[in-house]
């Protein structure tokens, strides 16, 4: 498995001091990160094989990248994972509890390329949306 690391801006690169709002993980996390990307990418091959329109959902998206305990720098989180799987899914749909979470995943993930996603958090007893709709 290979770990991906990167900056606070989303790139691979860097090592920080801790932020709020970012989740500092352990190597358990790490390993549970590559392994949804490796099933993700194998998912995305089979469906898109069969011509099926897929759609990637992460109820749990969290704010994008994460803090290793062990090294310190940053660590891809799932979202930008899947926004980087080839081929690519047709849509995704990025769901946090905590409006910043959305809000600093959405400024990480909002000037990549098409296709249309979505980040989605909770505000006064209904769900909020911001995101690409239309690639």
């Amino acid at each position: 498995m290979t770990r991906r690391s990167c900056a606070s801006d989303g790139t691979r690169e860097g090592k920080r001091s801790m932020k709020p709002g970012f989740d500092e993980i352990g190597v358990w996390s790490e390993v549970k990160l590559d392994i949804v990307r490796e099933y993700a990418v194998k998912y995305s091959t089979i469906l898109a094989k069969q011509r099926l329109k897929h759609i990637y959902i992460d109820a749990f998206a969290g704010p994008g990248v994460h803090l290793s305990r062990q090294t310190g720098g940053w660590v891809l989180g799932s979202p930008l994972n899947a926004l980087a799987i080839q081929p690519p899914f047709k849509e995704f749909h990025f769901i946090d509890a905590d409006g910043n979470r959305a809000a600093q995943l959405k400024e990480l993930a909002g000037n990549r390329p098409p296709p249309k996603w979505w980040a989605w958090w909770p505000t006064r007893g209904r769900m909020a949306r911001e995101g690409r709709p239309n690639p």
